[in-house]
């Protein structure tokens, strides 16, 4: 066996026994309940948010978040931003380890959310998404390469709403008993946005 054989045996490894414990932890009714205590005390914030919503982004299409680690990838965007403190402070103070940590429990809860509530409907959905992509490819007034972008870009959701409906059903059926609390905080959240 070679070097380079050998060392990509011990990063898959490494990979291995990183990701096993994030998912191997089992989901519990305080992390959910404490997730939503931290979402309400954050919604507080929101004025704070939309402000330097312009700060965080780069203008760049590719870097959105991908929808099954909404959570986790709007928190990196947020680094060196004085509101990463402030939000690692807030999730801490529910028991959080840090806002990494709050962004991954999040991120599984808000999967197992969507897994809950899309159930039947996203095979609606995926056939919604693939008559979208036909009517693009048949497009006469899109070029080629604008084509190509909004494939790329809708073949990304996609694959995210293929991980998020997919969630583990230990995660689904852990968040059950808290459906009401999450919809209401998560519906104010996305009410709000749309609001604007």
């Amino acid at each position: 066996m070679n070097i380079i054989q050998r060392l990509g045996q011990i990063m898959l490894f490494g990979m291995l026994m990183v990701a096993l414990p994030l998912q191997a932890e089992k989901l519990t009714d305080l992390q959910i309940e404490s997730f939503i205590a931290s979402m309400e005390e954050l919604q507080e914030k929101e004025a704070d948010f939309e402000a330097a919503a312009p700060d965080m982004e780069n203008g760049d299409p590719a870097s959105l978040p991908s929808m099954d680690t909404l959570i986790s990838d709007n928190i990196k965007r947020m680094k060196g931003h004085v509101l990463y403190d402030q939000v690692d402070t807030i999730v801490q103070q529910h028991g959080f380890e840090g806002v990494e940590h709050w962004g991954k429990m999040g991120d599984r809860i808000l999967n197992a959310y969507v897994a809950a509530n899309m159930g039947a409907e996203s095979r609606e959905v995926r056939n919604e998404m693939a008559e979208t992509l036909r009517e693009i490819e048949n497009s006469p007034d899109l070029t080629p390469p604008q084509k190509e972008q909004m494939k790329n870009m809708l073949g990304g959701a996609v694959s995210s709403l293929e991980q998020m409906v997919t969630a583990p059903q230990e995660d689904i059926e852990a968040i059950k008993p808290h459906m009401g609390a999450l919809h209401r905080v998560l519906e104010t959240e996305e009410n709000g946005k749309r609001g604007q």
